[in-house]
């Protein structure tokens, strides 16, 4: 039988034999239940416009457009990739993390951090029944119902052994979802955080990449989720940058970036209700929110880098 210490962060044992958090989703791909939460997009309710160029525009085109992040089932690829990097980070936190080394609330044990990947793994495999859920309605509702399905999915796609070795898993990915466990979902979260604004990173990337040829619908809903996400995400990011070793490297490689896209977003255009002429479908009330929230974010980056913005 593997190590399970030495394999925490690569995979799981399964039956006797190893299978990585990769193998476990490429598995969940195949059937039914992960063929349809492939199809399922994300970020479509508030920012993907309906139509561009006069034309309707398909969900897979959006996908195409953010990435892999943008597909509801493998962007759980990305989520693991990030929760190894932020596990990897903890095992060793660099020279410069200004947090407290050793603390309880940043080291993980081996059985701490496999859950953690694991919940990365097939966190949102309840969405086949629900559609996308923005996270601020998760952090606010806690969605239990779609939780507790996380189990009959498992039950219903997985080989009878293979189940059995898993549903001793399922309740514990579920405390971490819930709250239940609070410090694994505290890091949770912050993972997801991270996420959230690298996604927001790439958005703005393709809106210079491709700015002579990509059109203005695409264009202002790409910035505006940038802008969503700078006010909303990333303020929490950067009161977990001391707690996570993880946070802490991750902005520090991207600080750049986000003070020249701080720089860039002009907060004023949420203050006007949704139009035929910006397509985005966020509601006024939610603009509303983003603007208000625009301008103590910014303060907030600007302290955590010491960057003139």
């Amino acid at each position: 039988m593997p190590n399970l210490e030495r394999y925490s962060l690569k995979g799981i044992v399964l039956q006797g034999e190893l299978v990585t958090y990769p193998q476990l989703l490429d598995s969940f791909a195949k059937t039914a239940d992960g063929k349809n939460l492939a199809n399922i997009t994300r970020f479509v309710e508030r920012w993907k416009p309906a139509t561009v160029n006069g034309q309707p525009y398909p969900n897979k085109e959006w996908q195409k457009l953010i990435g892999i992040d943008a597909n509801d089932l493998y962007h759980h690829l990305t989520s693991a990739v990030l929760t190894r990097s932020f596990l990897e980070a903890a095992r060793n936190p660099l020279p410069n993390w200004p947090g407290q080394i050793g603390s309880q609330v940043n080291q993980f044990t081996h059985d701490e951090e496999r859950l953690l990947m694991l919940t990365a793994t097939l966190h949102d495999w309840p969405e086949i029944k629900t559609g996308d859920i923005a996270q601020e309605t998760k952090l606010t509702t806690g969605a239990k119902d779609d939780d507790r399905a996380l189990m009959a999915i498992v039950a219903e796609n997985f080989p009878e052994l293979q189940y059995t070795e898993l549903k001793a898993m399922i309740p514990m990915v579920i405390d971490v979802l819930q709250g239940t466990n609070p410090k694994l979902r505290a890091a949770f979260t912050a993972i997801e955080n991270v996420g959230y604004v690298r996604t927001a990173l790439v958005a703005w990337k393709k809106t210079e990449v491709y700015k002579d040829f990509l059109a203005l619908e695409l264009t202002n809903a790409l910035r505006a989720y940038v802008t969503a996400d700078f006010a909303l995400d990333l303020p929490r990011l950067v009161d977990s940058a001391t707690l996570y070793p993880g946070v802490h490297q991750f902005l520090n490689q991207r600080g750049a970036q986000i003070t020249r896209i701080f720089a860039a977003i002009n907060s004023e255009r949420f203050t006007q209700p949704a139009n035929e002429a910006d397509q985005i479908p966020a509601a006024f009330e939610y603009r509303q929110k983003i603007h208000n929230r625009f301008a103590s974010a910014k303060e907030k980056w600007q302290q955590f880098s010491n960057l003139a913005i």
